[in-house]
């Protein structure tokens, strides 16, 4: 069963939204407020699906509900229901992500079709968190075997999951995954990319560890180490210059990393691959 909060000043509105709701049969537990400073009180302490709510409202308009719902509980789908129909409201509503724009008075089919769409994007996000959760069930079995092909695999899949915006997995993670492929070729670590982030070294490192199984030094080396392979087999490029183009200026250091992770030294390894 999902949640909604229908927010709106005027009781009439609210009883007249929990009436379709009820009409219709729909599978929603319903909670209701009628202002927007209770309504982010509620959200602040209540798990929540939908957040169905008026703009024109005492002491903090739906418009910035929404937007602070964005920042506490960014999985929360928005439907906005509004007398107001001006291009300003909706462009703002974009701006914010907002799932529907439904106007006053609300029809049945109006009110329907937001809602099923709703119930469909959640069912999306769900069987997606569910993929990427045995996805991340897997990378942590591989580091538990030490399966070393099954490591080197893991950059292209998470980076291929984080693209998705329905896979639940944090944002500061997808940015973390996205920076490190953007920049694994300069000599980054821990440090560079929690700044990137905004958080702490420490604390980005266990949030990263926990949603990839991965501490973000590893997750480095297998990007750095996965280039290296391909450019080991699809150039003739010095070892050296190599180990530049992925991160490692000093070439013994290089070596000794890549000889740890697939049992041969890269001259070694281009050899067997030739």
């Amino acid at each position: 069963m999902h949640k909604i909060l229908i927010v709106d000043d005027q009781k009439i509105e609210r009883t007249g939204i929990k009436f379709l709701i009820h009409e219709y049969r729909l599978d929603l537990e319903v909670a209701e407020a009628e202002n927007g400073n209770k309504a982010l009180d509620y959200i602040r302490n209540h798990d929540l699906d939908i957040l169905f709510t008026d703009i024109r409202m005492p002491f903090m308009d739906g418009l910035t509900l929404a937007e602070q719902t964005r920042i506490i509980k960014p999985d929360v789908k928005i439907v906005i229901f509004s007398a107001y129909g001006e291009f300003e409201y909706a462009r703002k509503a974009l701006e914010l992500h907002v799932h529907h724009y439904v106007l006053k008075p609300v029809q049945d089919q109006e009110f329907l079709d937001a809602i099923r769409s709703v119930f469909e994007l959640c069912a999306r996000e769900k069987a997606e968190k569910e993929r990427t959760l045995r996805l991340l069930d897997g990378y942590r079995n591989a580091l538990k075997r030490d399966d070393t092909d099954r490591l080197l695999s893991i950059p292209s899949e998470i980076l291929q999951v984080s693209k998705s915006p329905e896979n639940g997995i944090n944002k500061a993670v997808m940015s973390a995954v996205k920076f490190i492929h953007d920049n694994y070729m300069r000599p980054i670590g821990v440090e560079a990319v929690a700044a990137e982030v905004y958080l702490s070294a420490d604390y980005l490192n266990s949030l990263f560890k926990e949603q990839t199984g991965y501490s973000l030094m590893k997750y480095i080396t297998s990007c750095r180490l996965k280039k290296a392979e391909e450019l080991l087999k699809g150039t003739n490029r010095k070892i050296a210059d190599i180990g530049k183009c992925v991160g490692y200026q000093d070439t013994s250091y290089f070596c000794m990393i890549f000889k740890n992770c697939y049992g041969d030294s890269p001259a070694k390894y281009r050899e067997k691959v030739e």
